[in-house]
């Protein structure tokens, strides 16, 4: 009676282990985002939406360090401390970061980490993945925006103030700087005649032949219009600062009385 009683019970346990190992997978298949169990840097559980966020199986995950689905190393080794920090915090780890696909894509993704023990944080981690590559790529073109001539791609107005007011307040321990202005001769008609396409096709090989004619370290911006504006800084501190920037601005002038064809 007692081996008839304990295998009963064996078996209802056994039956409701099923039934919950069925109801998480199940839950794991179904959610939206992706969802891993680790432990000691192991993949030990792993959701279908996550599988597809990496373009791996189930069994190529499994077992697997967790180092293989990012971007870098150099990410893998940064995020442990962050976590552990939170984790020690009390507080769930979120991050942004870099993953890298079976293919070799990577695809910028939040994660967010808790650790199944509070108590314990090598009892093991569960993670969330969320694909957020759109919404990275929206958030830089809204930075790109709010700093850069749409047009041109050149700086904008906010970035030479800044840039100016720098070069003002680090005189006069700084080494010489020089400001080159730009005015377009001629530059209304061709609006008028050929349309603001080619007024803008026109603005936008201004604007690569004046940064061609640069270093990489100067500030080339759009004042506005047909307006533009080189900040040259680090100049010769032997009083040819004013005999380089002259340099410059007639090696751009040069390049500005060259011919342009555009196809429109």
């Amino acid at each position: 009676r007692v081996l008839r009683h304990v295998g009963a019970e064996r078996a209802q346990l056994e039956s409701f282990n099923a039934q919950v190992l069925k109801k998480r997978s199940s839950v794991m298949n179904a959610a939206p985002t992706g969802i891993a169990f680790t432990r000691s840097n192991r993949f030990e559980l792993v959701s279908a939406e996550l599988c597809r966020l990496f373009g791996r199986s189930e069994h190529e995950l499994l077992g697997q360090p967790t180092q293989i689905v990012y971007a870098s190393n150099e990410d893998f080794f940064a995020l442990g401390p962050q976590a552990v920090e939170a984790f020690r915090a009390g507080r769930a780890y979120v991050g942004e970061w870099q993953m890298l696909r079976a293919d070799g894509s990577s695809f910028w993704a939040e994660l967010r980490g808790r650790p199944v023990d509070e108590a314990d944080h090598g009892a093991g981690t569960i993670w969330s993945v969320v694909d957020i590559t759109e919404q990275v790529a929206a958030r830089e073109q809204l930075e790109w925006s709010a700093t850069h001539d749409a047009l041109t791609g050149l700086a904008n107005r906010k970035v030479l103030a800044h840039r100016l007011a720098r070069v003002i307040d680090s005189r006069p321990r700084s080494m010489p700087a020089e400001v080159v202005m730009i005015d377009l001769d001629h530059f209304k008609p061709i609006n008028d005649r050929a349309g603001h396409a080619a007024g803008d096709a026109m603005l936008k090989a201004v604007a690569a032949a004046i940064t061609a004619r640069v270093r990489a370290s100067d500030l080339v911006a759009r004042l506005g219009g047909d307006e533009f504006v080189v900040i040259l800084e680090d100049l010769d501190a032997s009083g040819l600062a004013a005999m380089q920037a002259e340099s410059v601005a007639r090696k751009i002038q040069s390049q500005l009385n060259e011919p342009y064809l555009f196809d429109l």
